[in-house]
């Protein structure tokens, strides 16, 4: 079943998979779920397409027992296959979160892939995060990840009040971890 399972891009969001898998376990409703969905892809800057999340929604529906168990199969699949790096939207969202100094992402890259992406984001970590932000959104934009403009800035009063966007400089040995690990 799982083979014949339309997994959008915008599922490969681990926040957005995990609040379908809540769904799915009836631990929140269908219209909880797709407002935290579109509320989490607008975050990050994924179009949100409701359609295809109640295409997944009505599979759960018709095979309680195992129509969640076929989509984390696809999901599964979908994520292995070889995706061009800089076209997958889970990576630009680590790196979006590493520039915020959100996220940990040793292991996830390529270096040769994304060198000149880490390099133009450390030079604007010294002038703070925001800049490192807009670099990591500029470059996204490019490689045609982030559609639409309006994504959350971090810099907003309300994202440093979350503790997001508080970070002066990157660390530095995670740089080291990747120049000396690839």
């Amino acid at each position: 079943m799982a083979s014949s399972i339309h997994i959008p891009t915008a599922a490969l969001n681990s926040v957005a998979f995990a609040l379908l898998e809540q769904y799915a376990q009836g631990k929140i409703s269908d219209m909880i779920t797709l407002t935290k969905i579109d509320v989490e892809l607008a975050v990050v800057g994924i179009p949100f397409d409701q359609e295809e999340w109640l295409d997944l929604m009505g599979i759960i529906l018709m095979n309680p027992t195992d129509g969640f168990n076929s989509i984390k199969a696809a999901w599964q699949l979908k994520q292995m296959k070889t995706t061009p790096v800089l076209e997958d939207v889970a990576a630009w969202q680590l790196v979006l979160g590493w520039a915020a100094n959100e996220e940990n992402i040793e292991d996830r890259f390529k270096f040769d892939e994304w060198s000149s992406v880490f390099d133009e984001v450390f030079k604007a970590s010294c002038e703070g995060a925001t800049i490192a932000v807009k670099v990591v959104k500029a470059a996204m934009i490019k490689c045609g990840i982030l559609y639409r403009p309006s994504v959350h800035d971090l810099s907003t009063p309300q994202a440093s009040s979350s503790g997001v966007g508080k970070v002066s400089s990157l660390p530095g040995y995670f740089i080291y971890f990747i120049v000396f690990t690839y």
